[in-house]
């Protein structure tokens, strides 16, 4: 099943979630972290310069529709490919995103056909370490691991769960 965005809720997840850092203030910021979950090409470039020993960057090779990031070849340990449409979260997305970051080790890169925006919800909800994303035009936001956040990233992926169920229903 598909989660769908329902635009009421869009406006609410484009808020900030976490402490927003414009460019090169992210790099410093990300710079001492153990492990981190990246979300997003643009903010995954600074992820990998800042070269934590453990990383999953989950990106789509897109930044505003336009070619993104290319992942450099051989720094992985693991690559995962999946799909996931444009303003949904696929069961497939949440459930490797959730696994991959509940257990991160070593570098691991989830590569999406289609939109990886939304799978920063699942890595919020299941990650120890700081989840990283953008938002476009103001910088990198990191949600620091908390019950807060993790409890805000499931209420969210709870009401999405129900309205698309009653959209089927």
């Amino acid at each position: 099943m598909n989660l769908a965005l329902p635009r009421f809720l869009a406006r609410d997840l484009a808020a900030a979630r976490g402490r927003v850092y414009p460019g090169p203030s992210l790099l410093e910021a990300l710079k001492s972290r153990d492990a981190l979950v990246c979300v997003g090409d643009v903010v995954t470039r600074y992820c990998i310069e800042a070269g934590p020993p453990r990383l999953l960057a989950v990106v789509d090779g897109a930044t505003r529709r336009e070619p993104g990031l290319q992942p450099p070849r051989g720094a992985w340990d693991l690559v995962v490919r999946l799909a996931n449409p444009r303003g949904t979260i696929s069961s497939e997305a949440r459930s490797a995103v959730c696994r991959l970051s509940a257990s991160l080790e070593g570098w691991r890169l989830v590569l999406v056909d289609g939109e990886e925006d939304l799978l920063a919800l699942p890595a919020i909800e299941c990650s120890d370490a700081p989840v990283v994303y953008g938002l476009p035009g103001v910088g990198g936001v990191v949600v620091e691991p908390s019950p807060q956040a993790r409890l805000l990233a499931s209420m969210w992926l709870a009401q999405m769960t129900l309205l698309t169920l009653k959209g089927r229903g």
